[in-house]
């Protein structure tokens, strides 16, 4: 698990806050982060909104090209060492509004276990929700790492580990979520 800070300019960092918190991009309401509710292991759960790029090699959002050029894409996954995961499985963005105490959600992984992916994440905004990483054992979980939501900030793990969103008390949290692969 690595974080970078600063990888794309600070135009672009606020382009982005701007689109995603702004009054004209569309979120969709989710009523949980983890649809299956049986894999929440008994963490609690709340909804989320969601705002779906890309599934497959389905593009739904019209937003797509814009977002990727402000992330300065091809420039971004160099510089993180992604070449070879260039191809995008799913990208998504999630919005979590901020509520009285930090609540943990449930551990998940985005995919499939069986199935070889990166997760890279790029926070939107500063907030104070962090995502945790674990260690998984049997159907135990024990916090590894938090790293705090920066805007500007690219998250990236081995998909096959844990992990989880926390929602905020201050700010609304928001990330745009890859799952990228080396096969096409």
């Amino acid at each position: 698990m690595k974080f970078y800070d600063d990888v794309i300019p600070e135009q672009s960092q606020i382009s982005l806050e701007e689109l995603f918190l702004g009054p004209h991009f569309h979120w969709h309401l989710n009523k949980n982060t983890i649809d299956d509710e049986n894999l929440r292991y008994g963490y609690p759960d709340l909804p989320q909104f969601i705002h779906k790029f890309i599934m497959g090699k389905e593009y739904l959002s019209p937003y797509v090209k814009y977002v990727l050029t402000e992330l300065c894409w091809q420039d971004t996954l160099n510089k993180l060492s992604l070449q070879e995961e260039k191809y995008v499985m799913r990208m998504k963005a999630n919005l979590i509004m901020p509520i009285s105490s930090i609540v943990q959600h449930p551990p998940h992984t985005d995919l499939p276990e069986d199935v070889r992916h990166i997760v890279m994440l790029y926070y939107v905004n500063d907030s104070d929700g962090p995502t945790i990483i674990f260690e998984k054992d049997g159907e135990s979980f024990t916090p590894v790492e938090k790293i705090d939501p920066k805007r500007g900030r690219f998250l990236v793990f081995d998909g096959s580990n844990y992990h989880a969103s926390s929602t905020p008390t201050k700010n609304p949290r928001c990330v745009i979520n890859f799952n990228l692969t080396n096969n096409e």
